[in-house]
């Protein structure tokens, strides 16, 4: 009997420490829940405030490059990206409508379509007028562009044609516009272009003091000299040269008349010497 109520006490216990236990467990239970709630109140607007910025990044990475395409092409096609005012700028001998002719580059033209100087559309500028040795075009404004150009120097009139023409110092020829006041006239080069063109090219190499004192170029071959060039002076002389060496050997032009006394011929094919006219000239 004392065994029996010994083991009815000891599963009392157990009970009564087991029904405490699980009583334990549900208020431990019941307080995480009511912890756990708070925290996900707190979290949940940050998760809604993250997915909207993300959102609006993927929005705005779509719309933002569509938007500036768009903008760009509307632009391309208004009058605001056509040019008001052209400046040209270098041009001596030439025209500011003479530039403008050949770049075609004008007031009322895109913007856009005149930016884009590349070698094929030079070539085309040099063909529309061959006095034309560089151009360049800037953006000064947004509807304002300059044409900065570089010209082949006027280095004298020429008979190409049956009709004068102006010669270029890089040996082409270009219409007679305008008054002409100072030339240097070429003759003699009838059927002999390849001689033109390089007196031309090397004639304008000279200096523009020297090459202004050139009144007359003349080719006038000989057995000896294929090549030779007679040039009269405006101050009287007279110079024999090869075409090929005209800007070397014509350098020394200045210092040889400073040393000689009236008007002279001046040899310069083969070395350099002078003699007077009454000598040798007849």
């Amino acid at each position: 009997m004392a065994t029996d109520y010994q083991n009815n006490d000891q599963h009392r216990r157990y009970n009564e420490r087991l029904a405490r236990l699980e009583e334990r467990n549900v208020i431990a239970l019941q307080q995480g829940k009511k912890t756990r709630r708070p925290r996900l109140k707190k979290r949940l607007p940050q998760i809604k405030q993250f997915r909207l910025r993300s959102n609006l990044r993927r929005i705005l990475s779509i719309v933002v490059p569509f938007g500036l395409i768009l903008l760009f092409m509307l632009y391309i096609v208004s009058p605001l990206a056509r040019i008001k005012t052209v400046t040209v700028t270098g041009n001596h001998h030439l025209t500011a409508r003479q530039v403008q002719a050949a770049t075609q580059v004008r007031p009322g033209r895109f913007i856009w379509a005149t930016l884009a100087m590349k070698p094929a559309r030079l070539a085309q500028i040099q063909h529309r007028n061959s006095q034309l040795k560089q151009v360049k075009i800037i953006l000064t404004g947004p509807q304002s562009v300059e044409i900065a150009v570089k010209e082949y120097d006027v280095i004298g009139l020429v008979n190409a044609g049956k009709r004068p023409q102006l010669l270029l110092s890089n040996g082409k020829f270009r219409p007679v516009t305008g008054q002409v006041d100072q030339f240097v006239a070429y003759a003699g080069f009838n059927d002999h272009y390849p001689m033109l063109k390089t007196t031309a090219k090397r004639i304008g190499k000279l200096a523009p003091a020297v090459r202004n004192g050139i009144s007359e170029v003349t080719y006038s071959p000989t057995t000896l000299d294929k090549q030779r060039l007679k040039l009269l002076m405006n101050d009287g002389n007279t110079v024999f040269v090869k075409a090929s060496e005209i800007d070397e050997k014509m350098s020394y032009y200045p210092s040889i008349v400073a040393n000689t006394d009236g008007n002279r011929v001046i040899n310069l094919e083969f070395g350099a010497y002078s003699y007077e006219y009454s000598s040798k000239d007849k």
